[in-house]
C-alpha cells in the first residue's frame, strides 16, 4: 500500500511539473498579442500609407503590414487573403529559416562561423576547392557554388542537375553536395546559390546531431516559433518535405516556406529586440547581432536600378547605405516576387509585404530596385513629425537624399554606440503604470527660450542621467559627456537656459528643460517617457509624467 501511494504521489508531482512547465512556455508566447493604433500615434502619415498600398495594390501585392512602437499601424489584404493565410517565401526563407537555423546553432555552440565546412561536410574535406568552405561563405553566397539557374528556363525544364536539384531528383542536397562544381575560390567574389544555402542546412542539420532537435524543422519549432507565439498552422518550411541523407534529417532552408505575415512579423519583432522576447532572452544578443551585421564578404554588383545589399548571414544589411533613404541599421530577408521582411531598428519599424513582383525590367528596374522605388522610398517618405503642444502631424516628408536623423546627427567616435533597448531597461511595474530607467546617450542639442518645436536637425549626444553640462564651481564638476554636432559644437553650454532631446520615442513628445542656477538641475516640463536624468513614470500617452530624483539600483 505504501508503494502503491509512493507511485501515486510521484505520478501527480510529474503530472503537476509538466502541467507548470507548458504553463511557462504557453505564458511566454502567449503575453505577447498585436495591438493596434493610428499611423498618426505612431508618427507615420495614413494619407502617405493609403497612397502606398494603392500603389502596391497595382502591383501585384496581397499583403502589407506595418509596426511601429510594437503596434500595428497599417494592416492591408487583398480579396481572398488575410491575417491567417499563408504566402509562400520563396528565398525569405533564406533568412527565415537558413539565417534563423545558423543562429541557433551558433548560440549553442554546434558550430562556428568560419569552422571548414568539411568538419560537418565530411565529402568535401579533401576537394581543393570545396575544402577551403567556410560556414560564412555557404551563409552569404560567396562559396563558389554554382547556382541552380540558366538563361531564365523555367526550373523544372532545366537540364542536369540544376533541373533535377529543383525537381528534388533524387534529392536536392546529394546534388549540391556532389554535382554542383565550384566556380571560383571560396571566399573571393559574390555569385547567388540556392544550392549554396542547401549546404548550409546540410552543414547546420550535421552539427545537431545528438542534440534534443536533431532537425531544423523542430528547432525552429521548439526554439524560436512557439516561444514567440506563432502557431504551427501559421507557417511551414522546407516545401513540406524531410530528406533523410547519411542518416541526417535535412531541410530545405533556400524557399519553400509558407507563412503569415504576422508570423513573419513576429519574427522580425525577435531579431529587432536582438533575441529577447517579453523579457526572456531565447538568443543571446551577440548572435542575433553577428548574423545581422555586414559578414564582410564580397559585395554584389550593384548595376544601375538594383541597389543589391550586403550579406549578415542568411540576412541582408543596408549597412554601407545602398538604400539611400532607408537608415543603415536596416536589416532584411526577401525572395522572389518581392516577399520581404524588413525590420529597421532606429525607427522601431517592422514591415511585411507578400505578393508578386514589384519591379519591371522595361522601366530599368531590378529586383530591389522595384522595392526600392515602390516600397521602401514610399514608406521613408510617409514618417513625419510630431507637434510638441497638441500631437498635431506635420506633413512633412522626409524625402532628402537621407533622412533627418541620419544626414543631421552627428556620427559619434569610432566604439561610441547611442543605445537604449526597452526590454533590458531596469523597471518597476504596478497594473497601472510603469518605471523605466533611462540610462544612455540620448540625441540632443541646445535650444532657445522660445523654442516650441522638434529642430531638423544639428543633432548631439547627451549622457543621460548627466548633469547640466559646462558648470564647473566648489560644489560640481562637469562630468557631463556631450558630443557636440559641428553646427553647435563651439557654443558655451554653460550660459544656455534650454534643450530639447530628439522627440523619435514612443510617446515622447519634444521637451523644453529649465536651467535653474541655484542648484545647476534641469526640469523637464514633457508629456511621457524619457530622457533626462532622473526617473520618469512611463504613462499612458497625454499623461503628465511625473519625475522622481532617485534612481534605484541597476539604473
Amino acid at each position: 500500500m505504501k508503494m502503491l501511494s509512493r507511485i501515486k504521489l510521484l505520478s501527480l508531482a510529474l503530472l503537476l511539473y509538466l502541467s507548470l512547465s507548458l504553463s511557462a512556455a504557453n505564458s511566454l508566447s502567449s503575453s505577447f498579442q498585436w495591438q493596434e493604433a493610428t499611423p498618426r500615434s505612431r508618427g507615420l502619415s495614413r494619407r502617405r500609407l493609403d497612397t502606398l498600398r494603392d500603389s502596391l495594390a497595382l502591383r501585384n501585392t496581397k499583403a502589407l503590414l506595418v509596426i511601429r512602437h510594437d503596434r500595428i499601424v497599417y494592416e492591408w489584404y487583398a480579396p481572398k487573403h488575410g491575417p491567417e493565410k499563408k504566402h509562400y517565401t520563396a528565398s525569405l526563407a533564406k533568412a527565415l529559416v537558413g539565417g534563423m537555423s545558423l543562429m541557433i546553432a551558433l548560440n549553442d555552440g554546434r558550430l562556428s562561423v568560419d569552422d571548414p565546412a568539411w568538419k560537418h561536410i565530411p565529402e568535401w574535406k579533401d576537394h581543393p576547392l570545396k575544402s577551403k568552405i567556410a560556414i560564412r561563405h555557404l551563409a552569404t553566397h560567396s562559396a563558389g557554388v554554382e547556382d541552380a539557374e540558366q538563361d531564365n528556363i523555367p526550373h523544372m525544364k532545366l537540364p542536369g542537375w540544376k533541373g533535377a536539384f529543383w525537381r528534388k531528383d533524387p534529392d536536392p542536397f546529394t546534388l549540391s553536395r556532389d554535382k554542383a562544381p565550384i566556380i571560383f575560390t571560396p571566399g573571393t567574389k559574390y555569385a547567388y546559390s540556392n544550392p549554396g544555402m542547401a549546404m548550409l542546412s546540410y552543414a547546420v542539420t550535421s552539427s545537431l546531431k545528438g542534440t534534443e532537435h536533431d532537425g531544423i524543422r523542430t528547432l525552429l519549432r521548439e526554439r524560436i516559433m512557439r516561444p514567440i507565439g506563432v502557431k504551427d498552422e501559421e507557417w511551414s518550411i522546407g516545401y513540406g518535405k524531410t530528406y533523410t541523407v547519411n542518416g541526417l534529417p535535412l531541410v530545405a532552408n533556400w524557399g519553400g516556406g509558407s507563412f503569415t505575415a504576422r508570423a513573419v512579423a513576429r519574427v522580425g519583432r525577435l531579431m529587432l529586440h536582438k533575441g529577447t522576447w517579453r523579457g526572456k532572452q531565447l538568443i543571446e544578443r551577440k548572435w542575433v547581432e553577428e548574423v545581422l551585421k555586414y559578414a564582410g564578404t564580397p559585395l554584389p554588383d550593384r548595376p544601375e536600378g538594383n541597389p543589391q545589399p550586403a550579406s549578415g548571414l542568411g540576412w541582408w544589411t543596408n549597412f554601407d547605405g545602398v538604400w539611400a533613404k532607408v537608415p543603415r541599421d536596416a536589416f532584411a530577408g526577401a525572395g522572389a516576387g518581392n516577399q520581404i521582411l524588413l525590420v529597421v531598428p532606429s525607427l522601431d519599424l517592422i514591415v511585411v509585404r507578400n505578393g508578386g513582383n514589384l519591379y519591371d525590367p522595361a522601366e530599368g528596374e531590378g529586383f530591389w530596385g522595384g522595392l526600392e522605388k515602390h516600397l521602401f522610398n514610399p514608406l521613408m517618405e510617409s514618417l513625419v513629425s510630431q507637434s510638441p503642444r497638441n500631437s498635431t502631424v506635420r506633413e512633412t516628408a522626409h524625402t532628402n537624399s537621407r533622412p533627418i536623423w541620419n544626414n543631421s546627427t552627428l556620427r559619434l567616435p569610432e566604439g561610441v554606440r547611442a543605445v537604449w533597448d526597452v526590454e533590458k531597461a531596469y523597471r518597476q511595474s504596478t497594473p497601472t503604470r510603469e518605471r523605466i530607467c533611462i540610462n544612455g546617450l540620448w540625441r540632443w542639442q541646445p535650444a532657445d527660450e522660445d523654442t516650441n518645436a522638434v529642430p531638423p536637425g544639428s543633432w548631439g549626444y547627451f549622457k543621460v542621467p548627466g548633469s547640466w553640462p559646462g558648470i564647473t564651481d566648489y560644489m560640481q564638476k562637469d562630468c557631463q559627456t556631450v558630443h557636440a554636432h559641428p553646427g553647435w559644437k563651439d557654443r558655451n553650454l554653460r550660459s544656455i537656459t534650454s534643450a530639447v532631446p530628439a522627440g523619435d520615442h514612443r510617446s515622447r513628445r519634444m521637451a523644453r528643460a529649465a536651467y535653474h542656477p541655484p542648484c545647476g538641475v534641469p526640469e523637464l516640463l514633457r508629456d511621457c517617457l524619457p530622457g533626462w536624468p532622473g526617473h520618469w513614470r512611463h504613462c499612458l500617452p497625454g499623461r503628465r509624467a511625473r519625475h522622481h530624483s532617485r534612481l534605484p539600483p541597476g539604473c
